[in-house]
């Protein structure tokens, strides 16, 4: 999400005084509670400074209707058709309430990028790790026959990559529940959140917790299980089942587990699949069932790999899907389901700026108050250099296995490192805000070559690991 416009003038100037700078304006005050309260409690001489009464609005629960009001009569007054009449008083916004949460889940723009960023790299880090452990399974189920020399290697060395992929990407998913309430001058949790305070004051679930500690538990017992795997070798036999197949039926356990969780709270079962979150929580499951099942320890070599292909792609699905709901600001993923509702009601992203407590919104207002889309185009290229670096570190996984020509072994395998490097420091910049095209040349043209080489990359890559298995397997 970009923030780029400037609202010099505070919200207390905008609310109180409509067209003279003269006149003198107090807003009426709400019923109830609120009627001894008013929004403005001293009178103002022309060329004094005003005060910022956006805390008192959100206070009121009319935030949302006053920035909505305020654009509409900036239009009326420039002589739009359309616009809003009147004064901005409490009770003519409280009339029109419809969501005043999102400046309580956002109450800076340091909660907006935090959360923005997390789930970014939630919906990459499972992408990527999908796909690297989908070659695992597939290559494991159907390439022992085809390529016997290159069996383990290309089983092992990917899943080793694939788990710490999850690993940190399921991290990601417990760190953003024990910091739903980051802002700008918050403890940053990395162990353990205030339990306490997350359900009284954020209303975070049970299941949000219990899913997230059971996704990177999980996804730490896969790493065991995978590292063991990398240097089975070095380990005693006798150790091989309590550090291999005992962590990975445990892990498999908990995923089945966290993707419970996620079901229970997206409330699946009562709802109808109208949602992005509802096919998240429905293809994570799947992959959760599936990662369960290939740690049954009955299951033969075959079926449990291809359990681990038939899981892995449908996590894919899951985290490209995840990243839909980025894109439209749904940044709560499948357990933090008020951000997205927060998200869903078209609230329009507005923050305080730390440094002087000017208001800081969209640069396109009104576009930000339309129905957001998903951009298929932009999810796409996000899964193509997703791709392209899974492709590059599969390719390194080929190291060693050349039966000659150790110089060129070397060469091809350091090239592909560097292209794996390249495109994760891609995704980093994305991630920084610089996933939108931007509309200044030359920058706009870089972006698209950008694109373009990536492509190609990916392209190499795979026409690279055909090669390697025609000459390395044979």
């Amino acid at each position: 999400m970009v923030f780029s416009r400037t609202q010099s003038v505070t919200a207390a100037s905008e609310a109180c005084i409509a067209d003279s700078s003269t006149s003198t304006t107090a807003a009426t005050p709400a019923s109830g509670s609120d009627a001894a309260q008013p929004l403005l409690l001293n009178v103002f001489r022309p060329g004094d400074p005003l005060p910022d009464l956006t805390d008192r609005l959100v206070e009121l629960g009319v935030y949302q209707q006053y920035v909505s009001f305020r654009d509409g009569y900036k239009r009326w007054r420039q002589g739009g058709a359309q616009g809003a009449k009147g004064e901005a008083t409490v009770s003519e916004l409280a009339a029109k309430s419809s969501d005043e949460a999102f400046k309580y889940f956002y109450p800076d723009e340091v909660s907006v990028q935090f959360r923005e960023t997390v789930a970014y790299w939630i919906g990459v880090l499972f992408i990527e790790g999908s796909l690297l452990f989908a070659w695992s399974g597939f290559f494991g189920a159907e390439g022992k026959q085809m390529y016997p020399l290159l069996a383990d290697v290309l089983t092992v060395r990917p899943a080793f990559a694939g788990a710490i992929c999850y690993t940190l990407g399921c991290y990601l998913v417990y760190f953003e529940v024990i910091n739903l309430g980051i802002k700008h001058d918050s403890e940053v949790h990395f162990v353990r959140g205030d339990w306490e305070k997350l359900r009284e004051t954020y209303y975070v679930e049970p299941s949000s917790i219990l899913g997230g500690i059971a996704y990177f538990s999980g996804a730490l017992l896969y790493q065991v299980s995978c590292t063991t795997g990398l240097f089975s070798a070095s380990v005693p036999s006798h150790m091989l089942p309590y550090l291999t197949t005992l962590p990975t039926g445990l892990g498999g356990l908990l995923f089945f587990f966290g993707g419970l969780c996620e079901v229970v709270h997206n409330r699946i079962a009562t709802s109808a699949p109208n949602t992005i979150v509802w096919w998240v929580s429905m293809f994570n499951f799947l992959g959760d069932v599936c990662f369960c099942l290939a740690g049954y320890p009955g299951f033969t070599d075959f079926n449990v790999n291809m359990m681990t292909f038939v899981g892995a792609i449908s996590f894919t699905i899951g985290g490209m899907l995840s990243l839909g709901m980025w894109k439209v600001g749904q940044f709560g993923g499948a357990l933090l389901a008020q951000l997205n509702a927060v998200a869903r009601a078209k609230a329009i992203p507005i923050t305080q700026r730390m440094q002087d407590g000017a208001i800081v919104v969209h640069e396109e207002l009104d576009e930000a108050l339309e129905p957001a889309t998903i951009s298929a185009r932009g999810i796409s290229f996000i899964l193509i250099f997703a791709t392209c670096g899974a492709v590059s570190i599969v390719n390194c996984c080929f190291f060693g296995m050349h039966p000659h020509n150790e110089i060129r072994d070397v060469d091809i395998t350091a090239q592909e490192a560097i292209n794996a490097s390249i495109v994760h420091m891609v995704l980093i910049a994305m991630s920084a805000g610089n996933h939108r095209a931007p509309k200044e040349q030359p920058y706009r043209l870089l972006f698209f070559v950008m694109r373009m080489i990536i492509t190609v990359m990916l392209a190499h890559g795979l026409f690279t690991s055909f090669i390697f298995l025609q000459e390395y397997g044979s």
